[in-house]
C-alpha cells in the first residue's frame, strides 16, 4: 500500500513539473519588449480556391488580401472552374473589414465586364464608394494583359506573376523589373524556388515589391518564404501562416530583411554635400544606395545638386545664379565647399554631373536614387533616358520626385524605371497636391509608383496599409544613428539617412560559413537543435567571428533533403541597438540514420519549430523524470 501511495505521489510530481514547464513555454519571451511584429512587415495573401476558403476568410481576424479568380459573369470560381460565390456580393460582405481583393481572370474575355464593373456600370449592386471600389489589385502572368487592363483602369494596382519565368541571373531580374514596370505592375510574384534572399533583395532594392508563392503548409515552408525578405506571401493556408508568424515575436525585434542603407546626398554631415567624393565614401562605408538630386543645364547637361541656386553649398555668393539658367562651364567656375549644416570644409571639390556618377558607379554594387528636382522641366526626363541608355545602366537607377506632375513625366518618358513619390507630412497635412492620405491608393496606382514619405508617426501608422497593397516602406530622412535605429524599430525597409557610414558594422545577413556557403554540416540532429555557429555579414561585406545561432524551424522537404532556418540577435556595441535576423532556408548535412527519423512530406516539408526554452524544458523534464525513477528504484530496493 505504501509503495502504491508513493508511486502515485511520484507520478503526481512528474505531471506537476510537466504542467509547470508547459505553462512557462506558452508565455512569449521578451514579448513586452517588442513593439514591432513580423506580421506588421509582411502582407498575408490567401488564395481562395474552394468554398471552404471563403468560410475561413469570414472567420479570419486581421489584414489579408484574398486572391480570387473570376469568370466573364464576374463569379468567383474554384480551381476546377466551379462557381463558388458572386464577386460583387463577396466584396460587399467584406467592404468594412480588413480584407482586400486581388483578381485574376479565367480568360481574357473577363476584361470588359471587369472594367465595366469597376466603372460602376452593368452591376446592380456595384460599390458606390469610389475609393474602396478601386482599392483592388489585378493579377496576371501576361504583361500585355496587364498593360491592357491598366490602360483602361489606371486607378487599380497590378501584380505580375513571374513564378514560371526561368531566372538564371540578375539580368533576367532586371528585364522583369523593366517590363513589369512598363506594363504598370507594382508587385512581382515569384515562386518559393525563385525567391532566394539575394534575388528578392535585387528586386526590392530597386523598389519593385516581391510576393512569394508558398506551396507548402509547414513551418519550414513558411519560414523559407519569410526569410527570403519578400514583402508578401501568397498561400492557400493563410490562417496557418498567420498563426506561424506569431512565433517570430518571441524574439528581440524580429526582421525578415535587413534595412537598405540609403545615403542621402552622400555623407552630407561630414563631407561635401552631393559631391562625387562624398558619395564614394558613403559607398565604401556601407551604403546600399546613393540618393542624389539633379537639374538640367541650358546646354543639356545634368548636374548633381540639391538646390537650383548655387549659393548655399558652393563658393558662389550670387543668389540669382540658378543651374537651369546656366551652362555647365558657367557652373563649374564654382566648387562645393560646404556640408549640409553649412560648415565650410575646405577649398572645395568640383560640382559633379550625372556622367561623373555613371562613369564611376556603372560597375559597382550600388543603386542610384535620382531625385528629379525640376518639376518645370520638360527636357530633364528625356535627358535622363538618354544617359541611362548611353551607359546601359538600367540596373542601377530608380527615380523619385515630389511633384506628381514630374512623376508622371518620368513615367511617360522612362516607364521601365521604378518610381518613388516623395511626400512631406506635417501635422497630418501633406505638402503636395494630394492632401488626402486616404486617396493615396488611387494616386499611387495611377502613377504606378511607390510612396516615399517623411518619417513621422502619421506615416508610420499608415505603413501597414501600404504593405498590404504591395508598397515597400521607404522613409526619409534620418539624421543620425539613433534616428536610423528608430527606423529599424518601426519596420522601415528603405532608410534614407545622413549617417550611412555609421551603419557599416550593422548585421546585414546571417550565414554559416565564412565564405557564405548556404549549408551546415553536423554529426547528428541533437547538435543542430542546440545551435550552431553563425556569422554575421555587415554592410561592407566583413564577416564577424561568429556566435551561436539558434534553430528556429527545420524539416525534411520533398527533395528528400533536410533544411533549417536559424536566428541570431545582433547588438551594436556603440548604440545598444538590437534586432534578430533569420537565415535563409539552409541545407543541413548529417548522418542518414538521423534524417530517416523524420518522415518525408508528400508536398512541401515535414517540419517543426525549435527554440531554446523548448530545449531547456525538455532537459528539465528528462532530468526530473530520471531523478524520480532513481528515487523510486531505491525505495523499492
Amino acid at each position: 500500500m505504501k509503495k502504491t501511495i508513493f508511486s502515485g505521489f511520484l507520478i503526481f510530481c512528474l505531471f506537476g513539473v510537466l504542467f509547470f514547464v508547459a505553462f512557462i513555454n506558452i508565455m512569449p519571451a521578451n514579448a513586452e519588449e517588442n513593439n514591432l511584429k513580423i506580421e506588421d512587415m509582411i502582407s498575408i495573401n490567401g488564395v481562395i480556391s474552394e468554398k471552404s476558403d471563403i468560410d475561413a476568410l469570414k472567420e479570419y481576424e486581421g489584414n489579408v488580401t484574398a486572391f480570387v479568380t473570376i469568370n466573364p459573369d464576374l463569379k468567383v470560381i474554384d480551381k476546377n472552374g466551379n462557381v463558388i460565390e458572386d464577386f460583387d456580393k463577396l466584396r460587399y460582405e467584406f467592404i468594412d473589414k480588413n480584407v482586400l481583393f486581388a483578381v485574376s481572370f479565367s480568360d481574357i474575355s473577363v476584361k470588359y465586364p471587369f472594367i465595366n464593373y469597376l466603372n460602376g456600370t452593368g452591376i446592380e449592386n456595384s460599390l458606390n464608394n469610389s475609393d474602396k471600389n478601386f482599392d483592388i489589385s489585378f493579377v496576371s502572368d501576361d504583361l500585355q494583359t496587364i498593360a491592357n487592363v491598366r490602360n483602361s483602369l489606371r486607378k487599380i494596382r497590378a501584380y505580375y506573376d513571374a513564378s514560371n519565368v526561368n531566372i538564371s541571373d540578375d539580368s533576367v531580374c532586371q528585364r522583369i523589373i523593366n517590363s513589369s514596370n512598363k506594363a504598370g505592375a507594382n508587385v512581382v510574384i515569384l515562386s518559393e524556388k525563385q525567391a532566394s534572399a539575394d534575388t528578392v533583395t535585387y528586386f526590392q532594392s530597386r523598389i519593385k515589391s516581391v510576393y512569394v508563392k508558398c506551396m507548402g503548409k509547414n513551418n519550414i515552408d513558411f519560414a523559407s518564404c519569410v526569410s527570403s525578405g519578400a514583402l508578401g506571401i501568397v498561400t492557400e493556408h493563410f490562417t496557418s501562416l498567420k498563426s506561424f508568424l506569431t512565433k517570430y515575436n518571441e524574439f528581440t525585434l524580429p526582421l525578415n530583411k535587413a534595412p537598405l542603407n540609403i545615403a542621402h546626398r552622400g555623407l552630407p554631415r561630414t563631407d561635401y554635400e552631393n559631391s562625387l567624393e562624398g558619395c564614394i565614401k558613403a559607398y565604401q562605408n556601407g551604403a546600399t544606395h546613393l540618393e542624389i538630386d539633379v537639374y538640367a543645364t541650358t546646354d543639356n547637361q545634368i548636374v548633381v545638386m540639391h538646390d537650383n541656386f548655387l549659393s548655399r553649398t558652393t563658393n558662389c555668393t550670387d543668389t540669382s545664379k540658378k543651374i537651369n539658367q546656366m551652362t555647365l562651364s558657367e557652373i563649374r567656375q564654382y566648387k562645393i565647399i560646404r556640408s549640409l549644416s553649412g560648415e565650410v570644409l575646405g577649398s572645395g571639390v568640383e560640382i559633379p554631373t550625372l556622367d561623373d556618377f555613371f562613369n564611376y558607379f556603372k560597375d559597382k554594387d550600388i543603386v542610384l536614387v535620382i531625385e528629379d528636382k525640376d518639376d518645370l522641366s520638360n527636357t530633364l526626363p528625356t535627358l535622363l533616358r538618354s544617359k541611362i541608355t548611353e551607359y546601359n545602366i538600367w540596373d542601377k537607377v530608380i527615380f523619385i520626385a515630389f511633384s506628381p506632375i514630374q512623376v508622371e513625366k518620368l513615367q511617360n518618358v522612362i516607364p521601365e524605371v521604378p518610381l518613388g513619390f516623395l511626400r512631406s507630412v506635417e501635422d497630418g497635412i501633406a505638402k503636395s497636391q494630394y492632401t488626402d492620405l486616404d486617396n493615396d491608393w488611387e494616386n499611387l496606382a495611377y502613377m504606378n509608383c511607390q510612396e516615399d514619405p517623411s518619417n513621422n508617426s502619421i506615416m508610420y501608422g499608415k505603413k501597414k496599409d501600404l504593405i498590404d497593397r504591395g508598397y515597400l516602406p521607404f522613409f526619409w530622412t534620418y539624421d543620425n544613428v539613433n534616428n536610423f535605429n528608430d527606423g529599424i524599430k518601426n519596420g522601415v525597409y528603405g532608410i534614407t539617412n545622413n549617417c550611412a557610414d555609421k551603419i557599416k558594422d550593422y548585421a546585414k545577413k546571417l550565414v554559416f560559413d565564412k565564405n557564405g556557403k548556404n549549408e551546415i554540416t553536423v554529426n547528428k540532429l541533437s547538435e543542430l537543435s542546440l545551435g550552431v555557429k553563425g556569422y554575421f555579414v555587415n554592410y561592407i561585406g566583413e564577416v564577424d567571428e561568429g556566435e551561436k545561432a539558434d534553430l528556429f524551424a527545420a524539416g525534411v522537404c520533398d527533395d528528400g533533403k533536410y533544411y533549417a532556418v536559424l536566428k541570431r540577435t545582433f547588438t551594436d556595441e556603440n548604440t545598444g541597438a538590437e534586432y534578430t535576423l533569420f537565415s535563409e532556408k539552409t541545407l543541413v548535412n548529417f548522418s542518414v540514420d538521423d534524417i530517416n527519423a523524420f518522415p518525408k512530406a508528400d508536398k512541401g516539408c515535414s517540419s517543426f519549430i525549435y527554440d531554446e526554452s523548448f530545449l531547456i524544458s525538455f532537459s528539465l523534464i528528462a532530468f526530473t523524470a530520471f531523478g524520480i525513477l532513481v528515487t523510486y528504484k531505491r525505495k523499492l530496493s
